[in-house]
């Protein structure tokens, strides 16, 4: 699933000068997607069933495309971490309302 999606790595020349290829880059990337979508089954399946009723599964189409990974489902959360419907806790970074 997250494999289709095209990702940039950053601008042409960026992971060179810190020493790293592109495709290097785009490896660690790509395992990082297939550990992200093995750990997160049950948000995957009720993406698809939200994507029955909301256009591509978002209460607003424009967030489907802020992030390259598919939304998690929180089941609650507590402080600043919060925890999905897979059972994995995730420390929440972001510091507004998008």
């Amino acid at each position: 699933m997250m494999a289709d999606r095209e990702v940039t790595v950053g601008r042409d020349g960026d992971w060179e000068r810190a020493g790293l290829s592109a495709g290097r880059v785009a490896g660690i990337f790509e395992r990082e997607a297939e550990l992200f979508e093995s750990r997160t089954p049950e948000s995957a399946r009720l993406l698809r069933l939200a994507e029955r009723r909301m256009p591509r599964g978002v209460p607003m189409g424009w967030m489907a495309d802020l992030y390259p990974n598919p939304p998690v489902f929180a089941a609650g959360g507590e402080g600043s971490s919060f925890r999905d419907v897979d059972d994995n806790v995730y420390l929440d970074f972001n510091l507004c309302d998008l």
